[in-house]
């Protein structure tokens, strides 16, 4: 469980992996580098839960006297698992017209494959274990969870003497990259320069060295992460990052709740970080300050595993938390400085969740076969800062995170969320809720109608703490961070569209229509300066690429927007280009 810090095999052996020019072409393509591996485009379906087939080979046919029961008969059988045969496909199909071509052959064999034992590792179930098709499509879930795979299929494939066979298969991507990306939003540009690769020699281990600049600071980040360390459950993320204005670290080591069924959790984490931040007000940086922010935490979570469709977990553990401020030379001290910080508090916290997931496509990503949760999930943490331990202040602590999906008819998906944090000490100090509900709708055929509504709650917040809304997270035709204060309001309805085009077998094009409509204001005075509290709205279009042979988990949203309000200081076309996990 991290701390929240400021700034988830056949295997044939390869000659060392050096890049085709082509393929570093696209990997490298500015911001659209960063899109994410996604399948091929399915036929159209209505329903917006709808699966797409996933582009892997069919399993061996079960033989003429050993026929194959259905899944529910398997399981009413009690029956147990063979042999479990792990196939790792190579990145592009050669039997699929197209992709049997010399550049798509020479990419595949200077690719890597991914090990076997990578795959096993994630897998909930052993031979010998009782068949359970629940624990297969979880299995398949935490396998297409990976940035590593372009898609998993887990099936039965022969039935013998009350024994099944199961097949895992996996389509590999492109995991190598030497990126070289920009983005803009909100009037600012991003650019960052990246060696990475995200399946070191087959291993699944993921290691990063990147030079990044943006409006808030020039970065060189180098980081890694292993989600089996030792070939364990165990996950570990490092990363060390030398900043324009400081620099930061983070360490996290965790045993998570990797299943459903998991009985027992473990973790520890720590960060340092060392800022210049800034107060915003019109998207200008008015104050600014250093902020000097260190934390560790340690949990550990029990559970009886699943019972009747659902998981309850309960946790327990401690978190300290400092932030120290100081005006920065050269720049004019603030009016004030936040107050400094120290909490060191126990605490106990809970999840409830229910097993309720379908796979779709067409919805948040492009083409790419997505688990949706439908459930029911739940979780909460209570602790105390008490002086007796070191703290500064006797405070409560306390947050709380809700969300629910639904399918609204025979084409609608409704997703529901709502969160709470902050501390209570005589009253409530820097709390902020927040509620979220979006709804998709298929239109035009395989098409997709989507609206999202969400608002912010503040109170008392840190002088440090802004609720911000602008052209970087969610009003595209305004400059980023351009309105502030303790409320925050926002509705965007977008008209997403969903092509065929798959250029040269490497890159999906889709497409969006959209408008904004928001606000962010502070409550003690909502009348004070009409032109920072005033709703804003914009209107505008783009295009969304993404990678379906590369592990970017990510799209690249290349968007014009217009500005319907706002002064003269807002230029009247926004052109933004960033990337996002979803469309």
């Amino acid at each position: 469980m991290a701390l929240a810090h400021n700034g988830l095999w056949m295997c044939r052996r390869r000659p060392v992996a050096v890049l085709p020019l082509a393929l570093l072409l696209v990997s490298g393509f500015p911001a659209a580098v960063e899109a994410a591996g996604v399948a091929p485009t399915p036929e159209p379906a209505p329903p917006a839960t709808s699966a797409a087939p996933p582009e892997l080979p069919s399993p061996d046919n079960a033989s003429a006297d050993c026929p194959l029961p259905s899944e529910s008969e398997l399981e009413a059988r009690g029956a147990t698992i063979g042999r479990v045969v792990v196939r790792v496909n190579d990145i592009f199909n050669h039997d699929k017209p197209g992709e049997n071509g010399f550049f798509y052959r020479l990419v595949d064999q200077l690719h890597r494959n991914t090990r076997s034992t990578v795959v096993e590792e994630l897998l909930l179930f052993r031979s010998g274990d009782r068949y359970d098709p629940r624990v297969l499509a979880e299995s398949e879930r935490l396998l297409r969870h990976q940035r590593i795979f372009y898609d998993a299929s887990i099936r039965p494939t022969r039935y013998c003497g009350n024994q099944v066979d199961v097949e895992v298969a996996v389509r590999d991507v492109w995991t190598l990259f030497l990126n070289v990306s920009f983005g803009r939003a909100g009037g600012a540009n991003k650019t960052r320069f990246e060696l990475q690769d995200a399946n070191l020699l087959g291993t699944g281990k993921d290691v990063a060295l990147a030079r990044t600049s943006d409006f808030d600071r020039t970065s060189l980040l180098a980081s890694y992460e292993d989600k089996a360390l030792f070939g364990s459950r165990t996950q570990l993320q490092a990363a060390y990052s030398d900043n324009s204005d400081g620099s930061s670290q983070l360490f996290d080591l965790e045993h998570p709740f990797f299943g459903l069924d998991t009985r027992w959790a473990l973790g520890l984490s720590a960060h340092s970080d060392d800022r210049i931040t800034r107060l915003f007000t019109l998207g200008k940086s008015t104050d600014r300050f250093r902020q000097k922010q260190d934390g560790l935490e340690g949990f550990m979570g029990f559970s009886k595993g699943l019972k009747q469709g659902h998981a309850l977990r309960l946790m327990l553990g401690a978190t300290y938390l400092e932030d120290r401020f100081s005006a920065e030379d050269p720049f004019s001290p603030p009016p004030r400085l936040p107050e400094d910080r120290r909490l060191i508090y126990p605490w106990v916290g809970f999840e409830w969740l229910e097993d309720r997931f379908v796979k779709t496509h067409n919805l948040d990503k492009l083409v790419r076969t997505e688990d949706l949760y439908l459930g029911r999930r739940l979780t909460g943490r209570l602790g105390y800062s008490a002086s007796a331990l070191g703290a500064d202040r006797n405070r409560a602590i306390f947050a709380l995170h809700g969300q629910q999906g639904a399918e609204v008819g025979k084409s609608g998906v409704l997703l529901l969320a709502g969160d709470a944090s902050g501390r209570y000490g005589s009253d409530l100090e820097d709390t902020v809720i927040e509620t979220d509900i979006r709804y998709f709708r298929r239109d035009f055929g395989s098409q997709l109608l989507t609206a999202t509504a969400s608002m912010a709650w503040g109170r008392s917040l840190d002088l440090d703490h802004q609720l911000l809304l602008g052209g970087d997270n969610g009003l595209r035709g305004y400059p980023l961070r351009f309105q502030h204060g303790d409320r925050r309001a926002l509705f965007s309805i977008e008209q997403r569209f969903f092509t065929n085009w798959d250029f040269l077998h490497l890159i999906h094009v889709g497409a969006a229509v959209f408008a904004d409509i928001g606000r962010a204001w502070a409550d003690e005075d909502p009348h004070a300066n009409p032109g920072v509290n005033r709703v804003l709205k914009d209107v505008g279009f783009g295009l969304r690429l993404g990678s379906s042979r590369s592990a970017r988990g990510s799209l690249v949203h290349i968007d014009v927007a217009f500005p319907l309000d706002g002064n003269r200081s807002i230029d009247q076309l926004q052109f933004l280009v960033m990337t996002k996990e979803t469309f």
